[in-house]
């Protein structure tokens, strides 16, 4: 028995020091994450602004028969009359994947992969995928990497490839003008969101997230960036 852990445990361990080594094959892919059982959607929170009272969004994230999730409700642009909501209308899933006594867990291991690979099937409409960066003080806390997901909708299945190197940088869900890379060591949640301020139903079905390393895609970021002044909100 010990023996078969043992073996078990080397087998992880080897195949963990060559994704960190970087010798992946074109075309390697890995699923992360599968919604084919309840214990796998709970992994995932759901949020709109009706949750903050600042809205009247719904949506829920339910498990399928077929082993997928669907991420589904309304989107309702309406505002609140409270004369401090000016925009209203977003519902979004995230992960809250941790370790032991609450511990953040970082998707590192994704450093060597190229894409974020999402097989799914919309409605049509365009969702947000947002990978979350959150650093140790509370000024870091909304920093995230965003790209559009656009959908075709009907019934057939998409796989979308997202490099990593066109996600860009967001504080709070506001694009910023200093641009950079997202760092996976820094990659502790992942998140999809609808916002597009379209009123009505809406439904995004999941069979899985993960990664996948294409050798061909050289790109190491896709946006201009620049120094920003010493006398600047980046500076002094």
């Amino acid at each position: 028995m010990f023996m078969e852990e043992m073996k078990g445990s080397v087998s992880i361990e080897k195949k963990e020091m060559i994704e960190n080594m970087g010798v992946l094959q074109h075309g390697e892919a890995r699923k992360e994450y599968l919604f084919n059982s309840p214990q796998a959607l709970r992994l995932w929170h759901t949020g709109c602004d009706s949750d903050w009272g600042e809205g009247y969004s719904t949506c829920e994230f339910v498990e399928t028969d077929r082993g997928t999730a669907l991420f589904r409700g309304k989107i309702s642009t309406q505002v609140v009359k409270d004369g401090r909501v000016q925009r209203a209308g977003w519902a979004a899933i995230k992960l809250e994947d941790r370790k032991s006594f609450l511990r953040k867990k970082y998707h590192s291991r994704w450093t060597s992969f190229s894409h974020l690979l999402i097989k799914c099937r919309g409605d049509g409409r365009s969702y947000k995928v947002m990978l979350y960066t959150p650093g140790a003080i509370d000024v870091t806390w909304g920093d995230s990497f965003s790209y559009p997901l656009h959908t075709h909708g009907g019934p057939y299945w998409q796989y979308e490839k997202i490099p990593f190197s066109r996600f860009f940088h967001t504080v709070a869900g506001r694009i910023q003008d200093r641009q950079y890379r997202v760092n996976c060591e820094e990659l502790s949640s992942i998140g999809i969101a609808l916002m597009d301020r379209i009123d009505g139903e809406f439904c995004l079905e999941l069979d899985f997230i993960g990664v996948c390393h294409d050798r061909s895609h050289i790109e190491k970021f896709a946006y201009e960036t620049y120094s920003l002044p010493v006398f600047s909100t980046q500076g002094f």
